[in-house]
Parts: structure tokens; sequence; C-alpha cells
């Protein structure tokens, strides 16, 4: 399903339902950095970090508020979450391997706009989040084979998985719209012709009138003529009785 397929009120549920994931996202990302801070191991890139998630939450809940069910909306309230999650794995802690599994909720919530392009774009972006994650690990001499590998994998087939999903969708609306366009142009036809039918037999009720109307004034024309012919008769046999009984005089 395209752009063009889905209404503003159908876009403004799928936006209601989207901001409920990242608003838990975000929470979620400045709680558990919150409680690294109050255990006495916050640092600048902590800070940074969770100072950069609230304000893309209150960018998100302004977007949404502001703009729900429009383009823009949903393009913000998906945008500012993926790069909150590139921040964290910018800035993160590297001894935290597994911060990439919050990109898995964000990118399955725009699933519900049945839109590859923002299944595409975030994942572009998560896959930025994850260079400069896998860079900083080998850079500073922690780069885990296996982690990173299991990360890049789930990562990838995440994707395919979520962007065949939807195409296949697609597939299936645009079936299933061409069959209710057929079936409409079916029943107009089946109207046409009906319409068509009609016409065709009022024309001959209309010339059957024309015909009893014709036959009428026969009949009337013919009753006319009947009545004279008999009026005569009576007259002319009126006048014979009279001449018989002259003669008979």
């Amino acid at each position: 399903m395209n752009e063009d397929k889905m209404t503003k009120e159908q876009y403004r549920r799928a936006d209601g339902v989207v901001i409920k994931v990242m608003v838990l996202i975000l929470s979620a990302m400045i709680i558990s950095l919150s409680t690294i801070c109050f255990t006495g191991k916050a640092n600048l890139e902590s800070i940074i970090i969770i100072v950069s998630d609230l304000v893309m939450l209150a960018g998100v809940l302004f977007f949404y508020f502001r703009f729900k069910g429009e383009k823009i909306g949903r393009i913000m309230i998906t945008l500012l979450p993926s790069i909150a999650f590139v921040l964290l794995m910018t800035l993160g802690n590297i001894r935290y391997t597994y911060i990439y599994v919050y990109a898995f909720p964000m990118m399955i919530a725009t699933v519900i706009y049945s839109d590859t392009k923002f299944i595409v774009g975030g994942s572009v972006i998560m896959y930025s989040g994850n260079i400069i994650r896998t860079i900083r690990e080998i850079m500073a001499g922690q780069l885990d084979a296996t982690a990173v590998t299991l990360r890049w994998t789930i990562m990838i087939l995440a994707f395919f998985a979520m962007y065949y999903v939807i195409k296949l969708i697609k597939e299936f609306n645009d079936e299933k719209l061409e069959a209710i366009v057929a079936a409409a142009q079916k029943q107009e036809n089946t109207n046409k012709n009906i319409i068509e039918t009609t016409g065709e037999i009022a024309a001959l009720f209309e010339k059957s009138n024309e015909v009893i109307a014709s036959l009428k004034e026969s009949i009337t024309s013919n009753q006319f003529v009947v009545k004279n012919i008999a009026d005569s008769t009576d007259s002319t046999a009126q006048a014979i009785s009279h001449q018989v009984q002259m003669c008979n005089e």
C-alpha cells in the first residue's frame, strides 16, 4: 500500500500506535542510562545521551500532537528515535554490546505504515549506528567477532524480513484493490445495461400506447360509420314503409 492508499484517518491511527512504541523506547533508554548515572558511573557521554534522548522525546511528542496524520509527522516520530539510537551506538559504553536491540522495535513499529521507504530509510540510519559502533570497537581493541557477526546478521535478516513482508502486503492490497475496481466496473456495466433495457421497455410501452390510441381512434371512427349506416338504413326502411302504405291507400 502506498501513501495514496491510506486515508488521513488511517495514518492518524497508525501514528497513535507508533508514538507509543517510540516513547517507550526513548523512555527505556533514558531510564537505563539514568540508572547508570545514579550508581556513580556517569560520564560526559552518558549525560549527552540522556539530554539528547529527552530532546528527542519532546520532539516526538511535539510532532505527533502537531502533525498527527500528516507526512511530516510520521517522518519525524520515526526519525528522531532513530537519531537517538545512532547517538547511543556512537557514544554509549562499548561494554554494553547488546544495546543494538533497541533498533528492532523501532523498525517493527514502522511496518504499520506498509511503506518500504520507512524500512529502507530507518535501516540506513540503524546500519550507520552499527558501522560507527563496530569502528569504535575495532579502534578500542575490544572487537568481539562473534558478537559483531551476530549483531550484523540479525539486523540484516530483520531488514529483509520486514522489507519483503511489507512488499507482499502491498501486492495483496493492490490485488484486492484491482478486484474491487473490477467488481465496481462490472456493476457499472450491469447498471448501464439495466438503464438501456429500461429505456427500451419504456419506448415499447410508448409505442404500444400510440398503437392503442390509433386503434381506439379507428374503433371510434368505425362505430361512427356503423351508426351512420344504421341510421341511413332505418331512414330508408321508414321511407319504403311509408311509400307502401300510400300505395295501399
